[in-house]
């Protein structure tokens, strides 16, 4: 994450750099639910734009599908119980 948000603004962590575009802002806190458990992450912040760690937007996507199919179900009237 450090690598991908210091591309992000254009410097890292502390550095100064007449290229940055954007200064961090502290960490958000998230848990991420793995097959071996549950693993805490500090995901920076940025004062400017955004910034999302790309080896979760894969989770986000597949999520995304799974509602997107029982959105679709419901809609078309199909219950979960076969009935």
């Amino acid at each position: 994450m450090e690598l991908e948000v210091g591309a992000a603004t254009g410097a890292g962590y502390g550095e100064k750099s007449a290229l940055r575009t954007a200064q961090r802002n502290g960490y958000r806190e998230c848990d991420w639910e793995t097959r071996a458990g549950t693993v805490e992450l500090r995901i920076p912040k940025l004062r400017k734009g955004s910034y999302f760690p790309s080896f979760l937007e894969l989770r986000r996507l597949a999520e995304k599908a799974l509602t997107a199919v029982i959105q679709e179900a419901y809609v078309q009237g199909i219950s979960p119980l076969g009935q």
